[in-house]
């Protein structure tokens, strides 16, 4: 039998609040290798939510750096693009890119509806997906700040988009469906596998990648199969969003107050903590930390030997956060 075990965790609001966590599972099961995917800005950590202000902290101690701010609605999602520039995503139908260190917005593309989720594809290219009546993703060319192409149609809202490859991208829909798109031939493959919105995506491997919907499901999928190949069922509510720990192992965070983490080859739940609290955004920050978006706060928590252990809370304000970058 897997143990519990119970455990009483100080959190640093600035501060001296203490709080409890119960029954974090314990498992023997160890990663092979991991291997961190956010190659710029890795000394910061970026957050957004419905307060409109795009918030970055250091890492290295949780000061706040920087507060962005300009955007005139949500703040739904946000990449890295090169160092010390990011962009964010926003229901005001735009996504601005900024220079962070100076606290300056370079410039800002306008969609036709609501900015759902980006991917940079490289310094250069930009996909957003966006919402409502639109259903497709805009393509943008950073140099010419113009529209590329158009990848679509989903018959409903994009609410995520990943970047496989140079030339590859996903895109997950409240159709219930994920397209994996060639961006240079705009062709693609389409998988149905959810029975409701697919809210999320993470890259895993060269030959992997997973979904997470409001069905409280994940779906892993073989790239070169094109197909999906495993669902993950564990959640009992909504699952709002998944990151990749390492080749193995994906975690995810739901509705239903739990962080779950996962084996992607058995399909197993290998560890479990209920966090008290509905969240929204999750984040790889380094390879043994995650940050968890839920109202008002970001938490971070230690994922070393494959357990949870809550280590610090950044943020203590007013809106939910939706998306840590």
């Amino acid at each position: 039998m897997i143990p519990f075990v119970d455990i009483d965790v100080h959190v640093q609001w600035g501060g001296d609040a203490d709080i409890s966590l119960d029954k974090i599972l314990l498992t023997t099961l160890r990663p092979k290798k991991s291997l961190l995917l956010k190659k710029y800005n890795l000394d910061f950590i970026f957050g957004g939510g419905s307060d409109k202000i795009v918030r970055v902290w250091q890492k290295r101690d949780g000061v706040l750096y920087k507060s962005l701010d300009g955007h005139t609605n949500l703040i739904s999602c946000i990449d890295s693009i090169k160092e010390g520039i990011i962009a964010s995503g926003s229901h005001d139908r735009t996504t601005r890119v900024w220079d962070f260190h100076k606290s300056e917005c370079l410039y800002i593309l306008q969609d036709a509806t609501e900015v759902c989720g980006l991917a940079v594809m490289s310094s250069n290219l930009l996909i957003a997906g966006l919402c409502t009546s639109s259903n497709y993703s805009s393509v943008w060319d950073l140099d010419s700040k113009s529209i590329k192409c158009k990848l679509g149609n989903h018959a409903n809202t994009i609410w995520a988009v990943l970047k496989l490859s140079d030339t590859k991208v996903v895109s997950g829909s409240a159709d219930s469906s994920i397209r994996v798109w060639d961006i240079n031939t705009q062709e693609y493959w389409e998988s149905k596998v959810h029975i409701n919105w697919v809210m999320g995506l993470c890259y895993i491997s060269e030959n992997k990648f997973a979904s997470c919907g409001s069905d409280g499901w994940i779906v892993i999928y073989d790239i070169k199969e094109k197909k999906s190949v495993l669902v993950l069922k564990g959640h009992s509510g909504e699952v709002s969003s998944i990151t990749r720990l390492n080749e193995n192992v994906i975690i995810s965070c739901s509705k239903d107050k739990r962080l779950k983490m996962w084996d992607v080859n058995t399909g197993e739940c290998i560890a479990s903590v209920d966090t008290l609290h509905l969240m929204q955004g999750l984040a790889l920050i380094d390879q043994q930390t995650i940050a968890v978006g839920l109202e008002g706060s970001i938490m971070l928590y230690s994922v070393a030997n494959l357990e949870f252990k809550l280590i610090r809370v950044l943020h203590r304000g007013q809106g939910d956060i939706y998306w840590i970058h």
